[in-house]
């Protein structure tokens, strides 16, 4: 649904619709071939059919030779005569000419001091008309100054004044805003619970102040314990006094420094705690249950039947 103000400015774009391509017509509206669609429909404005392409019988010999004595590129050749890129390669073919592609022709203005804008198709001064790209091939910018300010300008609208103002009044509709810290995975308030940071994301940090808070800290046990390391001292894991590397600690080749995390009295005492016997509470243990007398039969289980031998069953007869 458009607004009015956006009325407005899409019908004053689309005047003279008829002389533009939906590829022209796209660029200047910025919007896509689908939104533009959308939008010629919802203005009432119907696009005149597009014309039937020519033959290449019907095109003359003389004024394909015009367009490339022109210097003319194949896509500009393409654009005039209103043809395909294979149908110009079979009309040359025919015809037994041979056009520059868009690199060559663009190579030839250059040497003229020219250049050909990627936007508005004219050809204008490369020293005065182009500003300066260090990433280009020639070292000027593909677009003309006219057309870079044109796409500042419509870049500068759509992140500031109106539109910034809708996306916040969006945003604060929706709630305050909410941020995954990265190492905790915890959903917290952008706001409160995330520093500001000028490089990240929304101009906040990645990481909540509680794990940003750990990261500091152990940072900076790990720059003392590396300033430490080049005093030739280091700080027990156990009592955290800080002693002589080479005396107070033991060799341990599994460590980076290749000395124990504990000193020798923290790990001759840990060794001690280990030896002594483990005491167990005492248990009482629980009283004997006296067994009692199983009460007599009072019914007399019938004798056994006396054991009888087994005998094979008789072998059938041959009458029956």
């Amino acid at each position: 649904m458009l607004t009015e103000q956006q009325r407005q400015q899409y019908q004053a774009a689309l005047a003279g619709h008829e002389q533009k391509t939906n590829a022209e017509l796209c660029r200047d509206l910025d919007v896509t071939p689908g939104r533009l669609t959308a939008i010629l429909a919802e203005l009432g404005v119907a696009r005149p059919p597009r014309p039937p392409r020519r033959a290449i019988t019907e095109i003359p010999r003389n004024t394909l030779e015009a367009l490339v004595q022109e210097g003319q590129c194949k896509h500009q050749i393409c654009r005039v005569l209103g043809i395909s890129n294979r149908a110009l390669l079979r009309l040359l073919r025919v015809h037994s000419l041979e056009v520059m592609n868009r690199d060559e022709h663009t190579r030839q203005l250059v040497a003229q001091g020219l250049r050909r804008c990627a936007q508005c198709k004219a050809i204008k001064t490369l020293e005065t008309d182009f500003s300066n790209d260090r990433t280009d091939r020639y070292g000027k910018n593909p677009r003309c100054r006219e057309c870079m300010k044109v796409t500042s300008a419509k870049y500068r609208d759509r992140w500031t004044g109106s539109a910034r103002q809708a996306a916040a009044a969006e945003r604060a509709a929706s709630g305050p805003p909410t941020r995954r810290c990265r190492f905790c995975s915890e959903v917290k308030l952008l706001e409160s619970e995330f520093d500001p940071d000028p490089k990240g994301p929304r101009w906040r940090s990645v990481d909540c102040r509680a794990c940003a808070t750990a990261h500091h800290e152990r940072s900076a046990l790990r720059q003392e314990m590396l300033r430490l390391e080049a005093e030739g001292l280091r700080r027990c894991y156990r009592c955290c006094e800080v002693k002589s590397l080479e005396i107070d600690f033991t060799v341990d080749r599994r460590d980076r420094t290749g000395r124990h995390a504990l000193c020798k009295v923290c790990a001759r005492a840990r060794r001690q705690n280990e030896k002594l016997p483990i005491e167990h509470p005492a248990v009482n243990p629980p009283a004997p249950i006296a067994a009692s007398p199983l009460p007599p039969l009072s019914v007399v289980p019938p004798p056994l039947a006396p054991f009888a031998p087994y005998s094979p069953p008789a072998a059938p007869s041959a009458a029956a």
